[in-house]
Protein backbone atom coordinates (compact mmCIF):
# COMPACT_ATOMS: atom_id res chain seq x y z
CA UNK A 1 0.00 0.00 0.00
CA UNK A 2 2.83 2.34 0.83
CA UNK A 3 4.44 1.46 -2.76
CA UNK A 4 1.34 2.10 -4.27
CA UNK A 5 0.39 5.73 -2.45
CA UNK A 6 3.95 6.40 -3.23
CA UNK A 7 3.59 6.12 -6.99
CA UNK A 8 0.35 7.46 -7.28
CA UNK A 9 2.19 10.91 -5.80
CA UNK A 10 5.39 10.31 -8.17
CA UNK A 11 3.39 10.21 -11.22
CA UNK A 12 0.69 12.93 -10.55
CA UNK A 13 3.29 15.16 -8.81
CA UNK A 14 6.76 14.75 -9.39
CA UNK A 15 6.40 13.76 -13.65
CA UNK A 16 4.28 16.61 -14.49
CA UNK A 17 5.05 19.28 -12.12
CA UNK A 18 8.53 18.69 -10.00
CA UNK A 19 10.50 18.00 -13.48
CA UNK A 20 9.15 20.61 -15.17
CA UNK A 21 9.07 23.65 -12.28
CA UNK A 22 11.56 24.52 -9.93
CA UNK A 23 9.61 23.42 -6.76
CA UNK A 24 10.39 21.18 -3.58
CA UNK A 25 8.61 18.65 -4.60
CA UNK A 26 8.70 17.47 -0.43
CA UNK A 27 6.81 20.37 0.13
CA UNK A 28 4.51 20.31 -2.74
CA UNK A 29 3.56 16.87 -1.90
CA UNK A 30 2.74 17.78 1.40
CA UNK A 31 0.21 20.48 0.23
CA UNK A 32 -0.98 18.24 -1.97
CA UNK A 33 -1.74 15.50 0.77
CA UNK A 34 -3.49 18.09 3.13
CA UNK A 35 -5.91 19.02 0.44
CA UNK A 36 -6.57 15.24 -0.16
CA UNK A 37 -6.98 14.71 3.63
CA UNK A 38 -9.45 17.50 3.91
CA UNK A 39 -10.80 17.99 0.44
CA UNK A 40 -13.91 20.90 1.06
CA UNK A 41 -12.28 22.53 3.59
CA UNK A 42 -11.55 26.26 4.45
CA UNK A 43 -8.42 26.92 2.87
CA UNK A 44 -6.53 29.74 4.87
CA UNK A 45 -3.04 30.08 3.73
CA UNK A 46 -1.33 32.02 6.54
CA UNK A 47 -2.29 28.64 8.51
CA UNK A 48 -1.10 26.43 5.47
CA UNK A 49 2.39 28.67 5.34
CA UNK A 50 3.12 28.26 8.94
CA UNK A 51 2.19 24.30 8.93
CA UNK A 52 4.93 23.14 6.12
CA UNK A 53 7.32 26.19 6.72
CA UNK A 54 7.14 28.27 3.62
CA UNK A 55 5.98 31.76 2.64
CA UNK A 56 2.27 32.63 2.03
CA UNK A 57 3.75 33.39 -1.98
CA UNK A 58 4.92 30.43 -2.19
CA UNK A 59 1.58 28.38 -0.68
CA UNK A 60 -0.15 30.93 -3.64
CA UNK A 61 2.20 29.85 -6.13
CA UNK A 62 2.20 26.06 -5.15
CA UNK A 63 -1.42 26.00 -5.10
CA UNK A 64 -1.51 27.51 -8.56
CA UNK A 65 0.93 24.76 -9.96
CA UNK A 66 -1.87 21.92 -8.44
CA UNK A 67 -4.63 23.79 -10.38
CA UNK A 68 -2.62 24.28 -13.65
CA UNK A 69 -1.55 20.47 -13.81
CA UNK A 70 -5.49 20.01 -13.16
CA UNK A 71 -5.14 18.46 -9.60
CA UNK A 72 -7.29 20.67 -7.67
CA UNK A 73 -9.73 23.60 -7.84
CA UNK A 74 -10.87 26.57 -5.52
CA UNK A 75 -14.30 27.48 -5.28
CA UNK A 76 -15.09 31.01 -3.13
CA UNK A 77 -17.49 32.09 -0.68
CA UNK A 78 -20.72 33.99 -1.99
CA UNK A 79 -21.22 35.78 1.26
CA UNK A 80 -19.40 38.78 2.33
CA UNK A 81 -15.98 37.33 1.64
CA UNK A 82 -13.72 36.83 4.71
CA UNK A 83 -9.96 37.01 4.17
CA UNK A 84 -8.34 33.39 3.13
CA UNK A 85 -11.83 32.30 3.40
CA UNK A 86 -12.34 29.78 0.05
CA UNK A 87 -12.44 25.74 -0.88
CA UNK A 88 -10.16 23.94 -2.10
CA UNK A 89 -11.61 20.49 -3.51
CA UNK A 90 -9.82 17.65 -5.54
CA UNK A 91 -10.42 17.40 -9.89
CA UNK A 92 -10.66 13.38 -9.10
CA UNK A 93 -11.89 12.63 -5.54
CA UNK A 94 -11.08 9.21 -6.26
CA UNK A 95 -7.45 9.99 -5.82
CA UNK A 96 -7.85 10.44 -2.74
CA UNK A 97 -9.55 6.81 -2.02
CA UNK A 98 -6.69 5.43 -3.54
CA UNK A 99 -4.01 7.05 -1.51
CA UNK A 100 -5.48 6.27 1.70
CA UNK A 101 -6.54 2.68 0.63
CA UNK A 102 -10.41 3.48 1.25
CA UNK A 103 -13.09 1.17 -0.58
CA UNK A 104 -16.55 1.57 -0.42
CA UNK A 105 -16.62 0.25 3.29
CA UNK A 106 -15.40 3.42 4.06
CA UNK A 107 -17.98 5.42 3.00
CA UNK A 108 -20.48 3.69 5.43
CA UNK A 109 -19.26 6.35 7.86
CA UNK A 110 -21.72 9.38 7.84
CA UNK A 111 -18.46 11.88 7.95
CA UNK A 112 -16.57 10.26 5.01
CA UNK A 113 -19.28 10.09 3.11
CA UNK A 114 -20.27 13.74 3.57
CA UNK A 115 -16.53 14.79 2.34
CA UNK A 116 -16.13 12.60 -0.40
CA UNK A 117 -19.57 13.22 -2.20
CA UNK A 118 -19.38 17.38 -1.51
CA UNK A 119 -16.04 17.16 -3.38
CA UNK A 120 -17.70 15.05 -6.24
CA UNK A 121 -20.64 17.12 -6.12
CA UNK A 122 -18.63 20.50 -6.52
CA UNK A 123 -16.48 18.88 -9.57
CA UNK A 124 -19.41 17.75 -11.31
CA UNK A 125 -20.76 21.45 -10.84
CA UNK A 126 -17.61 22.92 -12.74
CA UNK A 127 -18.21 20.38 -15.62
CA UNK A 128 -21.28 20.31 -16.13
CA UNK A 129 -22.70 23.80 -15.65
CA UNK A 130 -20.48 25.54 -18.60
CA UNK A 131 -23.32 28.70 -18.65
CA UNK A 132 -22.62 29.42 -14.69
CA UNK A 133 -21.56 32.68 -14.26
CA UNK A 134 -20.85 31.96 -10.31
CA UNK A 135 -19.99 28.62 -8.75
CA UNK A 136 -19.04 28.81 -4.91
CA UNK A 137 -20.60 28.24 -1.03
CA UNK A 138 -22.36 30.51 1.08
CA UNK A 139 -20.75 30.71 5.06
CA UNK A 140 -21.46 32.88 7.75
CA UNK A 141 -20.95 32.08 11.68
CA UNK A 142 -24.80 31.14 11.71
CA UNK A 143 -25.00 28.76 8.49
CA UNK A 144 -23.74 27.61 5.58
CA UNK A 145 -24.85 26.48 1.97
CA UNK A 146 -22.38 23.63 0.55
CA UNK A 147 -22.77 24.97 -3.20
CA UNK A 148 -24.53 27.72 -4.83
CA UNK A 149 -24.52 27.74 -8.64
CA UNK A 150 -25.56 30.80 -10.38
CA UNK A 151 -26.66 30.90 -14.34
CA UNK A 152 -28.31 33.48 -16.09
CA UNK A 153 -31.41 31.04 -16.11
CA UNK A 154 -31.01 29.84 -13.09
CA UNK A 155 -29.94 29.44 -9.33
CA UNK A 156 -29.25 26.15 -8.03
CA UNK A 157 -28.88 25.66 -4.29
CA UNK A 158 -27.34 22.44 -2.83
CA UNK A 159 -26.72 20.41 0.64
CA UNK A 160 -25.25 17.06 1.11
CA UNK A 161 -26.38 15.67 3.87
CA UNK A 162 -26.35 11.63 4.90
CA UNK A 163 -29.35 12.06 6.91
CA UNK A 164 -31.67 15.23 5.81
CA UNK A 165 -34.00 16.34 8.68
CA UNK A 166 -36.36 19.78 9.11
CA UNK A 167 -32.91 21.48 9.74
CA UNK A 168 -31.18 20.83 6.77
CA UNK A 169 -32.69 23.33 4.64
CA UNK A 170 -31.31 26.12 6.79
CA UNK A 171 -28.43 26.89 5.13
CA UNK A 172 -29.75 27.43 1.27
CA UNK A 173 -32.97 29.66 2.99
CA UNK A 174 -30.29 32.13 4.23
CA UNK A 175 -28.58 32.06 1.36
CA UNK A 176 -31.49 32.13 -0.87
CA UNK A 177 -32.80 35.52 1.24
CA UNK A 178 -29.54 36.71 1.68
CA UNK A 179 -27.94 36.33 -2.03
CA UNK A 180 -31.67 37.36 -3.34
CA UNK A 181 -31.69 34.86 -6.28
CA UNK A 182 -34.66 32.88 -7.12
CA UNK A 183 -33.79 29.25 -7.68
CA UNK A 184 -34.23 25.55 -6.86
CA UNK A 185 -33.13 23.80 -3.48
CA UNK A 186 -31.86 20.42 -3.47
CA UNK A 187 -30.70 18.20 -0.78
CA UNK A 188 -28.04 15.58 -1.67
CA UNK A 189 -28.33 12.04 0.48
CA UNK A 190 -27.87 8.61 0.86
CA UNK A 191 -30.95 7.65 1.67
CA UNK A 192 -33.25 6.23 -1.33
CA UNK A 193 -36.66 7.09 0.42
CA UNK A 194 -38.78 10.28 -0.61
CA UNK A 195 -38.07 12.94 2.61
CA UNK A 196 -40.10 16.54 2.74
CA UNK A 197 -37.57 18.74 3.49
CA UNK A 198 -39.22 22.63 3.46
CA UNK A 199 -37.88 25.07 2.85
CA UNK A 200 -39.75 28.65 3.36
CA UNK A 201 -38.32 30.91 1.34
CA UNK A 202 -39.80 33.47 -1.48
CA UNK A 203 -36.64 33.02 -3.44
CA UNK A 204 -36.99 29.52 -3.07
CA UNK A 205 -39.62 27.77 -5.55
CA UNK A 206 -42.10 25.31 -3.83
CA UNK A 207 -40.95 26.53 -0.66
CA UNK A 208 -39.28 23.09 -0.13
CA UNK A 209 -36.59 21.15 -1.30
CA UNK A 210 -35.89 18.14 -3.45
CA UNK A 211 -34.02 15.66 -1.53
CA UNK A 212 -32.77 13.03 -3.97
CA UNK A 213 -30.27 10.21 -3.63
CA UNK A 214 -27.20 11.27 -4.54
CA UNK A 215 -26.16 8.65 -6.94
CA UNK A 216 -29.19 8.94 -8.98
CA UNK A 217 -28.39 13.06 -9.07
CA UNK A 218 -24.99 12.61 -10.85
CA UNK A 219 -25.77 10.17 -12.69
CA UNK A 220 -27.70 12.26 -14.87
CA UNK A 221 -25.36 15.20 -14.53
CA UNK A 222 -23.94 15.89 -17.95
CA UNK A 223 -20.93 17.69 -19.18
CA UNK A 224 -21.12 19.87 -22.12
CA UNK A 225 -18.92 17.60 -24.08
CA UNK A 226 -21.31 14.88 -23.30
CA UNK A 227 -19.17 13.01 -20.56
CA UNK A 228 -20.10 12.91 -16.59
CA UNK A 229 -18.02 14.71 -14.42
CA UNK A 230 -15.78 16.93 -16.43
CA UNK A 231 -13.87 19.56 -15.67
CA UNK A 232 -14.44 22.81 -17.93
CA UNK A 233 -10.95 24.46 -19.21
CA UNK A 234 -11.56 27.55 -19.81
Amino acid sequence: RRRLRQDILDRSLGRDIADVVGVDSQTLERMFLRICGAPGGLWNESTVASDLGITRPTVNRYLRLLEQSFLVFQLPTLASPIKGQRKVYLVAPAIRQALYGHDEHSLEQPAEWGLLLENVVAAAMVGTRPDATQIGFWRTREAECDLVVISPKRTEYFEVKSTPDPRSARGIVAAAEALGLPGHAFILSNRFTPVVVEAKSKRLRGDHAFVLPAAFWLYFQQGSSGGTLRMRID
